[in-house]
């Protein structure tokens, strides 16, 4: 039903209305809303809400999270947070470490990171890695 609704405050209604009639917002709920928000900058706010409502992330959330992020320390941040809640990062986690890393020797040593955490694949085609494939990765 949320999938219907056409903005943020059109979800956020129907979800106080949930509430009002007893009914606690699941993880579909809040699925829908971080969806309506991944383009804002009030994704960050979203999240929390979902969080102190005692709803865990699922990859999928954490996936919107981290491409709605700009900058690759933000990335780190939620990518420590992931491994707290015990979701370990996942390729698409690695490839947003990636992306908005912006010098090249730096991927380098987020490849060896990956490496390291056990990752062994990542998307050859978004991210110019041949260098490193060179180098013996």
């Amino acid at each position: 039903m949320l999938e219907l609704c056409s903005g943020e405050q059109e979800i956020r209604g129907v979800m106080d209305e949930m509430r009002s009639a007893g009914d606690v917002p699941d993880v579909h709920a809040w699925t829908s809303l971080v969806k309506a928000f991944s383009q804002s900058s009030d994704i960050k706010n979203v999240i929390d809400e979902m969080k102190a409502a005692g709803v865990s992330l699922n990859a999928f959330l954490w996936g919107i999270l981290l491409k709605s992020l700009t900058d690759s320390s933000e990335i780190r941040q939620v990518m420590a947070e992931m491994l707290a809640a015990n979701s370990p990062p996942t390729v698409h986690s690695w490839n947003e470490l990636l992306k908005r890393t912006p010098k090249f020797s730096d991927k380098e040593s987020v490849v060896a990171e990956m490496k390291s955490a056990g990752e062994s694949q990542f998307n050859f085609l978004v991210h110019p890695v041949k260098f490193l494939l060179n180098r013996g990765w």
